[in-house]
């Protein structure tokens, strides 16, 4: 086969070709998949307005359910051991959050708002066991590494009391698991 056939043989190829690539069956971009259910174990820092105020170690365990295609309905435990002054408490944190999720297929942007409470077990020369209502808004992103497993990163932040003259932020990084 001279020069001359092969390229007459590429020139009639090549329409053949795009018109295969073009006609084939893809994915759709915009169609992206749905959240589903999952938890998320965590670690981080709480910055606190208590009794003083500092910066203190805290997990988390998270688990979430979709309502829809976008909102998630978040179930919370953190814990935390801040140096207030009047010493070191042991603080616990559930809540509920309702989250806005852009389900993107390997990365999903998060806000929420929720409510829950803060009890802080304190001695009691301190003035005992307190209980507070907690309400918290959160922004996050969700980075996902294959279908099952990813990383969490999250800011959330909490107002304390009917008042909020108490607070916390968190700040954390965790492991993520979809069921």
């Amino acid at each position: 086969m001279n020069r001359t056939t092969m390229r007459l043989d590429f020139h009639r190829l090549l329409p053949i070709a795009s018109f295969l690539l073009l006609t084939a069956p893809y994915a759709a971009t915009a169609q992206e998949p749905e959240p589903v259910a999952g938890w998320m174990a965590a670690l981080g820092l709480m910055q606190f307005e208590l009794d003083g105020t500092g910066l203190a170690p805290m997990v988390a365990l998270r688990g979430g359910t979709p309502l829809s295609s976008v909102l998630l309905l978040e179930g919370s435990m953190a814990a935390a051991r801040p140096e207030q002054t009047t010493g070191t408490s042991s603080v616990l944190i559930p809540e509920a959050q309702l989250q806005l999720s852009l389900p993107f297929t390997s990365v999903s942007p998060y806000m929420g708002l929720g409510a829950g409470a803060i009890v802080d077990f304190k001695n009691t020369d301190s003035g005992g066991t307190q209980l507070d209502l907690t309400i918290s808004g959160a922004v996050g992103l969700r980075v996902w590494i294959g279908d099952r497993f990813g990383l969490g990163f999250e800011f959330r932040g909490r107002g304390i009391g009917a008042d909020f003259e108490r607070n916390t932020g968190e700040y954390i990084v965790g492991g993520n698991l979809r069921r």
